[in-house]
């Protein structure tokens, strides 16, 4: 993964949480994923391997469905 700026760290962890309906406060961790230099890590979808990294609204992308097809009982909201 190239460095994008001078404090690049050199990966991206993308995190799903589901937060409460009364408060707002996280709840839960529901989802996350590693991109580095090495490829793409999730904890949903294929997670016995790695995958080659993407851009990051692709790999946002998949998250957003894998989570929609849980079928939670709230809705889904974004937040960037």
């Amino acid at each position: 993964m190239a460095a994008t700026h001078e404090t690049d760290v050199g990966y991206d962890l993308q995190s799903s949480l589901i937060v409460s309906d009364r408060t707002g406060l996280p709840l839960a961790p529901v989802a996350q994923r590693l991109v580095s230099a090495d490829g793409s890590y999730a904890t949903c979808g294929d997670t016995a391997s790695s995958s080659p990294a993407r851009p990051h609204l692709e790999e946002a992308g998949d998250c957003i469905r894998h989570l929609d097809a849980q079928g939670f009982p709230k809705p889904r909201v974004a937040s960037d």
